[in-house]
């Protein structure tokens, strides 16, 4: 938020992710996990580790994704 307040958002995803985002990674982790990918329809998978990257931008996905799902909490019935 403008005013300094944090809050957490629903229905966003990556804006456009180019290699030049890779030069701000402020940390990188020692656990590599493989992670699937499909650049041209074939799948492929990617052995990386976990890092942080200090800012990326984010643009909101189609409305419907904006909402939390309807659905009951698995807690609270196993509870009863």
């Amino acid at each position: 938020m403008k005013d300094g307040r944090k809050e957490l958002l629903r229905g966003l995803e990556f804006n456009y992710v180019s290699l030049r985002t890779f030069r701000d990674i402020q940390a990188v982790g020692d656990d590599a996990a493989p992670f699937i990918i499909e650049p041209d329809g074939r799948a492929r998978h990617l052995i990386t580790p976990s890092y942080l990257i200090g800012e990326l931008d984010l643009r909101p996905v189609k409305p419907e994704h904006s909402t939390l799902p309807v659905v009951p909490s698995p807690v609270k019935e196993s509870s009863e």
